[in-house]
């Protein structure tokens, strides 16, 4: 195969915008942002309104990294850390590659750059090379490799350059072979000066802010200037625009990927018109989102209806709290259901298979307390110890309810299943552990020992995810943890 066959998109210079470039632009997005900015300056003193970008900040966060598949959150967790803040404590490991921590620290730069657009802003400076190489070292704070390919065409793990410009050609190939070409590493320098110089033209010009949020995004990654994180600076770049004309970070989830996709594919062809639209339909969105604020905020001008604000606030939060918790804790109720049953099952298979081995006066069986009994306040001790392990708080105020199966031979062995709160505060997420430990039962004492942390995280589970997908998650947990449980109770026979 040539190389002009196997090449999907050969790289040419950067384009400037057609001169016929204002029938690209959305009336329909020019109305709502007149409305909006005669509305913004009164919106500005309301707690909604700063809580509504602060929420688009976080989102816009979370999702520039799952675009790029630096990592992959479920539509639940990303729904956490947009409502509730970016933090370790809400990433389960089994999304994160059994490394919340690292996670919530990518998640905690995109965070800091989008904090730093608005700063940017604010100090009206202008948009220069440097600035962009900032961007791209705080975009990738916390990530030191990629992967490459070496001498031999072979993928390999890289060390990242941050900061500066790619030193070698980073073309990707399509799976069906095809090729798309970027810039050359010898042209980067002089592109980029090219990109910076028509930019402040279309400034210069007043070309409307969707139109040179779509533009530059997409010039800037035919350029594709740097070894990695391409993608989310031009993200960044785009959302620049926008704020800098008041307007709202410009967030494509992990819903838009498709159309996203597809919008820059036809820019690539020479149609930026898509990429325009897809931009303008996602802004058009966060417009009538702040309307509905506007609306509020407009209704609660008078001291009384300000105070009957207020009240209706708190009623609301209260009544979305309750619904946040009878979630997690009806959730909770099933999965406890679930390791009840499957201990059940291991009990009767004991009981069938091994019991007539075992010594006189042995004892098998399931042991229950749900939340707030009586006797949910027993393990305590097993339970913390247990969750030490993972590098967490068991909170076991806000909910206690435990499953147990009880092997008594020699000595009594236990396999614990604990459900319980995560950090300090409710923050709509439950988890479950699981730990196995003894008992000597010699003269009466019961002291325990071998404590062991049977499974190789915490099972983590909140209010927005879906019950039965939860519940069918657990049981698989439960059933490769106790594998390892029983195991070590064989071992002590």
């Amino acid at each position: 195969m040539s190389e002009a066959q196997k090449t999907f998109y050969k790289w040419t210079p950067i384009a400037d915008l057609p001169t016929d470039y204002a029938r690209l632009a959305s009336p329909d997005l020019k109305t709502l942002s007149t409305i909006w900015l005669e509305q913004r300056i009164d919106l500005e003193k309301q707690d909604a309104l700063f809580g509504f970008i602060e929420r688009l900040k976080r989102q816009w966060a979370i999702e520039t990294g799952i675009i790029e598949r630096v990592y992959t959150l479920s539509r639940g967790t990303t729904e956490l850390l947009i409502h509730k803040g970016i933090s370790e404590s809400l990433i389960p490991s089994y999304e994160a590659e059994n490394n919340p921590k690292l996670v919530a620290a990518i998640i905690q730069d995109h965070a800091n750059v989008v904090e730093g657009l608005f700063d940017f802003v604010n100090g009206r400076r202008s948009l220069t090379t440097s600035y962009i190489k900032e961007l791209h070292a705080q975009l990738l704070k916390h990530q030191d490799r990629v992967e490459g390919l070496n001498h031999l065409g072979q993928k390999t793990s890289i060390q990242l350059i941050k900061g500066d410009y790619k030193k070698f050609p980073n073309n990707p190939t399509r799976p069906d072979g095809k090729i798309h070409e970027y810039c050359p590493p010898e042209c980067v320098a002089a592109e980029m000066d090219r990109l910076i110089a028509m930019h402040q033209e279309h400034e210069k010009n007043n070309v409307p802010p969707e139109i040179q949020a779509a533009w530059l995004h997409h010039r800037f990654t035919q350029i594709h200037p740097f070894q990695d994180g391409n993608g989310r600076v031009a993200r960044a770049l785009a959302t620049l625009l926008v704020i800098k004309a008041k307007w709202f970070p410009l967030t494509i989830t992990q819903d838009d990927r498709d159309k996203y996709i597809s919008a820059l594919e036809a820019a690539d062809n020479g149609n930026i018109k898509d990429l325009i639209d897809f931009f303008t339909s996602l802004l058009k969105k966060s417009f009538i989102h702040a309307f509905d604020l506007a609306t509020d905020a407009m209704e609660n001008q008078k001291v009384e209806q300000v105070i009957q604000a207020t009240k209706k606030l708190l009623l609301q939060r209260r009544d979305e709290f309750r619904q946040e918790w009878e979630g997690v804790k009806t959730t909770s109720k099933h999965l406890e259901q679930e390791a009840e049953k499957q201990f059940e099952e291991i009990k009767r298979r004991i009981k069938r298979e091994v019991s007539p081995l075992l010594p006189a006066g042995h004892d098998i069986y399931v042991d229950t307390a749900e939340d707030d009994s009586k006797r949910s306040f027993y393990h305590r001790r097993q339970i913390v110890e247990t969750a030490k392990k993972f590098d967490y708080y068991a909170n076991t105020s806000v909910y206690r309810a435990w499953v147990r199966l009880v092997l008594k031979t020699q000595d009594q062995a236990e396999v614990l299943i604990s459900f319980h709160g995560m950090g300090f505060e409710f923050r709509g997420i439950l988890v479950a552990s699981m730990c196995f430990f003894r008992r000597d039962i010699a003269g009466g004492e019961k002291e325990i020992h071998d404590l062991v942390a049977v499974s190789d995280s915490q099972f983590q589970f909140s209010y927005k995810e879906n019950s039965d997908e939860v519940l069918k998650r657990f049981s698989g947990w439960i059933d490769k943890n106790m594998t390892t449980a029983l195991e070590m109770w064989r071992k002590g026979l």
